[in-house]
């Protein structure tokens, strides 16, 4: 089974039908480890040291074998995959390939790079600002329960995320949105508004006025966390706006469904990698022919099904060894 750098597209609430990037490859890298985060959670490298991963060629080779079979069947393409994308020092150089791919296949999507944010100062880094649409930060927890529920290296401190942004000229700046992902576990509710004013006070000490603001929706690295809903988000909504942020929440899936051509458990062995999935989101990008696929993947040993949320999710198989081609 090939581990492949794109997955999906997935059917994102903030972003359409997102066609996912991997930069780096398994296992995961990066310098957290967020008690929410879906990315394989039972091993992974914690660094901030970027590294030669993923060379652009591959990335470039895969896009185009991916719109030749299926078309522009995606609105946005998002880098983010086994952790943070700057940890490989081809990232921006990849995200120019692709701006230089598109227009030949006739395709105009927007380009979002997801990333911690800790390198965006880098020299090396600082070209993506004008190849990508936005860079999206993931900011939930803020204060002393960070330590916890985040779990990040030293030099992952708030303050440093502070010196960075601001460094940044204005035109970068306005590219950045915090997302902000609610949750709720025995002895934590980050909706709470102590917690989001805080969150909002830090927001814009860095500089960040725009928000994605949505619930987790899928199981992270436990599955002790449940997702807020309905008046919670309207209630978080509503007080970082009274903060002056502007908030969009995201909360609306595609409508429609796709049906991609190709290795479909291939196809739903790489997603699944990157992002657990429920039967329904499975059936939405690769029909019941996913979920057959998606049966044999748990039949070979590399995927399970666990019930979360009241819904069953297929998972990467805790037993999985990557590390020698899954």
């Amino acid at each position: 089974m090939n581990i492949k750098c794109i997955y999906g597209p997935h059917p994102s609430r903030c972003w359409g039908y997102s066609l996912g990037i991997d930069p780096l490859m398994p296992p995961r890298k990066c310098p957290y480890n967020c008690i929410y985060c879906p990315i394989m959670p039972w091993f992974y490298k914690k660094t901030l040291q970027p590294q030669l991963y993923v060379y652009p060629d591959r990335i470039a080779g895969e896009i185009e074998e991916f719109i030749k079979l299926n078309g522009c069947v995606f609105n946005t393409i998002m880098i983010w995959g086994m952790g943070d994308p700057l940890l490989n020092f081809h990232t921006p150089l990849i995200i120019e390939k692709i701006r230089e791919i598109l227009p030949d296949y006739g395709c105009s999507n927007q380009i979002v790079l997801r990333t911690t944010g800790y390198l965006l100062r880098e020299k090396w880094v600082q070209p993506i600002f004008s190849k990508v649409d936005c860079v999206l930060i993931p900011l939930d927890v803020i204060g002393k329960h960070r330590e916890t529920l985040v779990e990040p290296i030293e030099k992952a401190r708030i303050s440093f995320l502070k010196t960075v942004i601001r460094s940044f000229p204005r035109y970068a700046r306005r590219k950045i949105l915090a997302e902000i992902n609610l949750f709720r576990n025995e002895w934590f509710n980050p909706g709470e508004t102590q917690y989001l004013l805080e969150l909002a006070a830090t927001l814009k000490n860095i500089g960040i006025a725009k928000v994605l603001l949505k619930s987790i929706n899928r199981p992270g690295r436990t599955t002790g966390i449940k997702p807020l809903r309905g008046k919670q988000i309207d209630k978080a909504r509503k007080i970082l706006e009274e903060e002056d942020l502007e908030v969009k929440i995201c909360s609306s899936k595609p409508d429609q469904n796709i049906l991609l051509a190709g290795d479909i458990e291939e196809q739903v062995y790489n997603h699944v990698l990157r992002k657990p999935l429920s039967v329904k989101e499975i059936i939405k990008v690769y029909g019941n022919n996913g979920i057959v696929g998606a049966e044999r993947l748990v039949e070979q040993g590399r995927l399970e099904k666990i019930n979360w949320s009241s819904e069953i999710y297929f998972i990467a198989k805790k037993s999985l060894d990557l590390f020698t081609g899954g």
